[in-house]
């Protein structure tokens, strides 16, 4: 007799991977076994989808119902769900999206998946108390270049070609006939940079230059306060370090800083 462990690995595999192994362990009760596992497998399908849907909302509503019951499927069952909790079933979604034939006349469609995942992992990362500005009266000026500003846990940056803030915004359930989106607006002049983050109850977007989506990014990944600057300056001729630094904290992005002792 197998463990239980193993049973549900096997149960498991059967029901998202097709794997038959954990037929002969199945009492169809009157139905075959196959039926039997099928019939869990459809349960298990349909509510993975409604989570889906839940997090994708925005991409249910512009493909549609049966569409996005097949999409998901398809999501689904190759890739089959790694962790038990609801949160994480959404990573990878984007990346499939922008492979997935039936969805190539949506070419947006993938970074619309990609802002609304970002979106779900800002909403329910942890609570944060953003950085206070009077924090730093007391360092010494020669201290600023080599400051590291460490931004909210619940904030993601994302860029994409397309307006995709203005077409998750005309997509939220109360805008019962959406009007249309100009796919072309800004297009010419280059990327969308959006930055996502929950600085206290609301999940907010804020639209960032070039730079100072650079900087952000710089400092996120753990550049100090001169290099981050010195980069989006090479990229950015206008940047305004003062000006960025200003807007940071008035939106609550970041969430704490370290000196070079710290």
């Amino acid at each position: 007799m197998p463990s239980l462990a193993t049973l549900q690995l096997a149960f498991g595999a059967g029901v998202l991977e097709r794997s038959t192994a954990v037929l002969t362990a199945i009492d169809g009760l009157g139905l075959d076994p196959a039926q039997r596992l099928s019939i869990h497998r459809n349960n298990t399908l349909i509510g993975l989808t409604e989570a889906l849907g839940d997090t994708f909302s925005v991409v249910r509503r512009l493909v549609g119902e049966a569409f996005f019951g097949q999409l998901a499927r398809d999501f689904l069952l190759a890739h089959p769900p790694a962790s038990g909790c609801l949160l994480d079933l959404g990573e990878g979604f984007a990346a499939f999206l922008e492979a997935y034939p039936p969805a190539a006349s949506l070419p947006y469609l993938a970074d619309v998946a990609s802002l609304e995942w970002a979106w779900w992992g800002a909403y329910n990362d942890a609570d944060e108390p953003p950085l206070n500005p009077a924090e730093l009266s007391t360092l010494a000026p020669d201290l600023f270049p080599l400051l590291r500003f460490l931004p909210i846990a619940a904030s993601r940056l994302v860029v994409s070609p397309w307006p995709v803030s203005a077409i998750w915004q005309v997509n939220q359930p109360e805008v019962v006939d959406p009007p249309e989106v100009d796919l072309s607006s800004g297009r010419s002049l280059g990327p969308y940079h959006l930055l996502v983050l929950r600085p206290g109850a609301d999940v907010l977007f804020a639209d960032l230059s070039e730079g100072e989506a650079l900087f952000w990014k710089e400092l996120s990944m753990g550049a100090c306060l001169g290099e981050a600057a010195a980069l989006a300056e090479a990229t950015q001729a206008d940047f305004d370090l003062g000006a960025a630094l200003a807007r940071f904290f008035t939106l609550g992005a970041f969430g704490a800083v370290q000196t070079p002792a710290s």
